[in-house]
């Protein structure tokens, strides 16, 4: 029987992906196979083109393969409907995009309730600092950026 400790967290197996362009196929990623254990630190480097963000897509559930697997726990990423794959990061994946990815027309407290939101497990409290919580209720284009990047990592988590 296996424990939680010995499951394979994050596993691609023979990962293809290729963009359709106007002047044919581009493959950004060339039978990829990856297996991350719970507990292990990964990091994705290479030169700007190379697939470190297409893959990162893979496994987030943002794109899918052309061709191969992609499993994140026990959960087949690369078999999900368009609905189920919303529903599935919307509760076990949290992103920071290297923008920031605010809808402007939301407040900043809005914009980091949005996945709460979508995924049903957001209960509305009574606000007890309304001071300190003014500055949540502004859009983010009224933050200067250092705010911004203060607001970015709340939505994933």
């Amino acid at each position: 029987m296996q424990t939680d400790v010995d499951r394979t967290l994050i596993d691609l197996q023979g990962v293809v992906k290729t963009y359709e362009t106007g002047a044919g196929g581009v493959t950004v990623l060339k039978d990829v196979s990856l297996q991350v254990e719970p507990g292990e630190f990964v990091g994705v480097v290479g030169p700007s083109g190379s697939g470190k963000s297409t893959l990162l897509n893979m496994i987030t559930g943002i794109d899918r393969p052309t061709e191969g697997q992609v499993f994140v726990g026990d959960q087949a990423v690369h078999g999900l409907s368009e609905n189920q794959l919303a529903r599935w990061r919307g509760r076990h994946v949290g992103v920071i995009f290297q923008f920031f990815q605010l809808l402007p027309t939301l407040t900043i407290l809005e914009n980091v309730m949005l996945p709460m939101d979508f995924c049903k497990v957001y209960r509305r409290r009574p606000t007890r600092r309304p001071n300190r919580a003014r500055r949540w209720r502004s859009t983010p284009s009224r933050w200067a950026t250092q705010c911004e990047r203060r607001a970015r990592p709340a939505r994933p988590i």
